[in-house]
């Protein structure tokens, strides 16, 4: 096999990156940097996608279409590289475009249950919970402090 050039410089240049990654050496920052910044290209294209449009209501299958990958490859491409589902990521997408929207909401106008249903989460509760775990305190409360 490794008279085969098709395979063999492949195999050369997997050993030769894995010992590379593998000791401390002076390029090893760097190395461990680059190695980081390349993800796959159907993952920055989901997650283009998510940011550019999360009002639309999206479907893992619908992501997965777009950039087009089949589903399985799609989540496995998020759980390897943001340890998520793109399921979980566009909902913390959501979460994050509702607190900017409650932080400059008009208490006296405005109530979480319509930012929340705005943002597609239709258990207030569940939606509390994970709003609060993201930024320390209840969504009711965001809307109440002075901006």
């Amino acid at each position: 096999m490794l008279a085969q050039p098709l395979a063999a410089r492949p195999i050369r240049e997997s050993l030769v990156n894995g010992f590379l990654l593998a000791t401390t050496h002076t390029a090893s920052g760097p190395l461990r940097a680059a190695a980081e910044d390349l993800r796959p290209r159907a993952l920055k294209a989901a997650i283009a996608l998510i940011e550019d449009q999360p009002e639309l209501p999206l479907t893992v299958g619908d992501i997965a279409g777009q950039v087009h990958v089949s589903v399985r490859a799609l989540q496995n491409t998020f759980r390897r590289n943001l340890n998520m589902s793109p399921m979980k990521y566009l909902q913390s997408v959501r979460i994050r475009r509702a607190h900017t929207e409650l932080v400059r909401a008009d208490p006296a106008g405005s109530s979480v249950s319509e930012i929340a249903y705005r943002w597609g989460f239709t258990h207030l509760s569940r939606f509390a919970e994970q709003y609060k775990s993201m930024y320390g305190e209840s969504p009711s409360r965001t809307l109440q402090s002075p901006g």
